[in-house]
This record gives structure tokens, sequence and C-alpha cells, in this order.
């Protein structure tokens, strides 16, 4: 009989430091000293977890302890993580990304991961997992 799998719901902040994106002729995902040369401009900070992904996602969308940081992170994501160890390949299907709506000081959920973000993580052949690293 197969154990039924057990999830976590992360909820993390994302900001990108544009001016820390590499130029288009450096290979970040193969060249070690490309690698070394350019730091990651994604930043993220993990604010907690949830066994229930609805009470993620209200504590997300609400900006519960002022995840954004006053405009800092400008996305938000929830991520669906079985437990256990550091899990590789946790990609846009593991994860509810939200972008945060200054007028309403809420997040807003999106139908995918913001374009910008999903671009990064392709170029640099890095999985998505804020969370846990």
């Amino acid at each position: 009989m197969e154990k039924e799998k057990r999830c976590v719901y992360f909820v993390s902040s994302i900001g990108l430091d544009k001016k820390d994106i590499p130029p288009d002729d450096a290979d970040v995902s193969g060249n070690l000293d490309d690698m070394k040369k350019y730091r990651f401009p994604v930043r993220s900070r993990c604010w907690g977890y949830y066994f229930d992904k609805s009470a993620a996602m209200k504590a997300a969308r609400e900006n519960w302890t002022d995840i954004n940081e006053a405009g800092w992170f400008q996305w938000a994501v929830v991520e669906e993580i079985s437990e256990g160890l550091l899990q590789f390949g946790i990609y846009e299907e593991d994860c509810t990304f939200l972008s945060f709506d200054k007028e309403k000081g809420s997040y807003i959920e999106l139908d995918e991961a913001p374009h910008e973000l999903a671009q990064i993580y392709k170029r640099y052949s890095a999985s998505m997992t804020f969370a846990l690293g």
C-alpha cells in the first residue's frame, strides 16, 4: 500500500534586482567564470508554511506581516512541497505566483510565473525553489 503524499505550502516573497541581470552574452548556466562574475539577481524570503493551501494563499494575498516589505518584494509565491528533505525540480506547476497591487495593498494571483522571473530561472538553468533554497 502506497503512503499518502503529504505536502506543506510555503509562503515566500520574491524580488528581482534588475541592475544585477547579466548581459545577454554572459553564459550563466554553464560558464563557471561568468557564474562567479554575476550575482544571481533574484532575492527571496520564506515567511512561513501551512498544511492547508487555502490558508497559505490567504496569508499571501492579504500581505500578512508585510511580506511585500514596503515594495522590496514585488511578487509572492505559494509553493507546494512534499514532506522530506530538500527536493530539486520544483517548477511552475508546483507554485502559485502573485503580484503586489500597490493601490489595494495586497497580492493578486497570477496565471503563471512572471515572465521576467521565468526567464532568469531558464537562463541560469535553475529550478524554482524559493522557500528551501
